[in-house]
């Protein structure tokens, strides 16, 4: 009687536990709760400071950019000479008006600026939203962990219970009082850490959000048991190609080779115009009366005879080369992170099949042939004790292996960011 107990209590810890399917009976994959996610992301791009940082540097470059091809405004003054009887008295009117395509040149820098900080902008848009999709799958795994220590947990209590009334009847000994008795020690212990990973991962997905006081609830729906293939090839020529991080090392290129034909142009003199109107009393015969007003105009430009700006121009030479071999390093980069990235997921996603559809249903089936042999009294209770920690252990080590994979899928999707 009471072995079928002991039978019952397993039996239903073991119905109540989720892991994954055998093939033959594979449920199809589940998604994230879209609603959720969707919902988080919203508040995270509306909140994050890092993207609201982003924006603030853009508005300050477009400012600069319109700024930047302005012409200098004009000095206006007065002008005297001479100022008792007789004397001359007046205005002028002075600009400088630079030639060369030097102000147009100068805005087109400026927009270049505009545009990396647009792809920059982008780029701190997926970064957030990168951590976000993390965030929110650790979270989920952390709530399936910690359910599947629960029910560890309790299993563990009701079996000292039913151990202890074994051996008072003499079906069981104290070996096997102290074993169990020590499993649900160490089940309360890693119950505790469960709690407190699921309370962090909390925490973090608030902080990704950008909001740490955000009351993250538990997703209602977890994360898919079976994890989305990624064809190598093609996201490795998406990450290439629509990387924002790229695109900004290219307008940095752009920007670089502007300020270069910027800083060549500077050697190009600048126009000085100047026209003053000059009221003259001097008196003149027969009638005496002031000369009156008079008009003058001076042209001129300044001569590059000492400075043709040949420093600035070998800087530029260099920053536009700098600009160019970090762009090819970038890429470089990108692929050795693409690699990394990608080797993650594909072991991590090879794991979690491996798991689901070999060794849980084999942890399963040993689990329930030593419960059959100790309800028959051919094994012992250790030996139930050992395939239930295999089963629960193998469960733990399927969810380490889903997590790993919908991290690396989450950065995959969001084109590698960093």
């Amino acid at each position: 009687m009471i072995p079928r107990i002991v039978t019952a209590v397993f039996a239903v810890g073991l119905a109540l536990l989720p892991l994954g399917e055998a093939p033959a009976t594979a449920q199809p994959n589940r998604e994230p709760n879209a609603v959720e996610l969707e919902s988080l992301e919203r508040l995270a791009l509306e909140n994050h400071p890092a993207i609201a940082t982003a924006r603030g540097r853009l508005a300050s470059a477009r400012g600069a950019a319109n700024q930047a091809g302005r012409l200098p405004n004009p000095i206006a003054g007065y002008v005297g000479d001479d100022l008792g009887e007789p004397g001359e008295h007046g205005i002028f009117v002075e600009q400088m008006i630079p030639l060369g395509g030097k102000l147009a040149t100068s805005r087109q820098v400026g927009e270049a600026e505009v545009r990396r900080l647009e792809a920059l902008l982008e780029t701190e848009r997926l970064r957030v939203l990168t951590a976000v999709r993390v965030r929110f799958a650790e979270l989920s795994i952390a709530a399936r962990r910690l359910e599947i220590r629960r029910r560890l947990a309790g299993l563990a209590e009701d079996a000292v219970v039913v151990t202890g009334q074994l051996f008072n009847v003499g079906a069981s000994d104290r070996p096997d009082i102290l074993a169990i008795e020590m499993e649900a020690e160490r089940a309360r212990v890693e119950l505790a850490a469960a709690e407190a990973a699921l309370d962090r991962r909390r925490v973090m997905l608030a902080l990704a959000v950008g909001d740490p006081d955000l009351p993250v609830p538990v997703p209602t729906t977890p994360v898919g048991d079976v994890v989305p293939a990624i064809d190598r090839d093609a996201a490795l020529a998406r990450v290439l190609a629509e990387s924002p991080e790229v695109r900004a090392a290219e307008r940095e290129v752009e920007r670089q080779e502007l300020a270069l034909r910027r800083a060549r142009r500077e050697s190009v003199p600048n126009l000085f115009a100047r026209a003053d109107a000059l009221y003259r009393r001097e008196r003149f015969e027969p009638a005496r009366r002031p000369a009156g007003w008079n008009a003058a105009v001076e042209l001129g430009v300044n001569v590059p005879v000492f400075d043709r700006n040949q420093g600035a121009v070998a800087a530029a030479v260099a920053d536009a080369e700098v600009a160019r071999l970090a762009l090819d390093a970038l890429r470089l980069e990108l692929r050795a992170r693409f690699a990394d990235v990608y080797e993650a997921y594909r072991v991590a996603r090879t794991t979690a099949e491996i798991y689901r559809e070999e060794v849980l249903p084999r942890a399963e089936a040993a689990f329930e042939t030593y419960l059959a042999s100790y309800q028959s009294m051919a094994a012992s209770f250790p030996q139930v004790l050992i395939a239930q920690r295999a089963l629960f252990e193998s469960s733990e080590r399927y969810l380490d292996a889903v997590e790993a994979a919908e991290r690396a899928r989450a950065r995959i999707e969001g084109v590698l960011v960093n």
